[in-house]
């Protein structure tokens, strides 16, 4: 949209009005998908720092805790380590596609008509 039509429908009763100033929410978009894409990383970072033990402390559970718990018995209860550890790649797995389709969403250029 040209800054003469956003600037003529700002003023149209029943149009939205955009409250970022003009070219923000260009920017505001590329800044939710790129956080949405990270928080996957971010997620595999503290599992990883729980699991080798530098991560969270204590009683507060953390799923890379949960993984390093279960370790000990993997031959007879595979459960204790399987969940946790499938918890995490679903999160991470379900955050990535957000990220995709947000961006598949805002981006003006990949949408089809």
């Amino acid at each position: 949209m040209r800054d003469n039509e956003r600037r003529v429908l700002d003023g149209i009763p029943g149009q939205p009005s955009s409250y970022l100033p003009i070219g923000a929410n260009d920017k505001f978009n590329i800044v939710v998908v790129l956080a949405t894409l990270q928080v996957g990383g971010l997620i595999l970072t503290e599992s990883v720092l729980s699991f080798l033990g530098v991560g969270i402390p204590g009683p507060d559970p953390a799923w890379g805790s949960m993984v390093s718990d279960g370790r000990d018995h993997i031959a007879d209860a595979w459960w204790i380590s399987m969940m946790p550890g499938l918890a995490i790649f679903l999160t991470i797995f379900a955050f990535n596609f957000l990220g995709d389709w947000l961006r598949d969403n805002f981006d003006p250029r990949l949408r089809q008509l």
